[in-house]
């Protein structure tokens, strides 16, 4: 089974990293990833980056609202059970390395 998943730090989908693919499984992953244009900046989802954001802005307080976007919805699972201090160190981390991305 071929999975791709989401690079949090880098802002952009990519093979999954836990599984050893062969060279034409990586290549193909890669051409899917071109192909419906995953990780081009003018298709690129914003909501993870605006949902990290508004946690740094709300001093680790995560928001509570319907999320629409499947990824914000697994990193905030992710978040859940982590102290607010926690919280804010790990968004204001990614923060820092994806703000001259976004």
């Amino acid at each position: 089974m071929l999975t791709l998943q989401y690079n949090v730090m880098n802002m952009e989908f990519e093979p999954a990293g836990n599984t050893c693919y062969s060279g034409s499984e990586l290549r193909f992953m890669k051409a899917h990833i071109k192909r419906f244009r995953l990780n081009d900046a003018k298709y690129r989802s914003r909501q993870l980056f605006d949902f990290v954001r508004n946690i740094i802005d709300n001093k680790g307080k995560v928001p509570v609202y319907e999320y629409n976007n499947l990824i914000v919805e697994l990193f905030r699972k992710k978040l859940s059970g982590k102290s607010r201090e926690e919280i804010l160190k790990i968004c204001e981390s990614i923060f820092v390395i994806t703000f001259p991305k976004m």
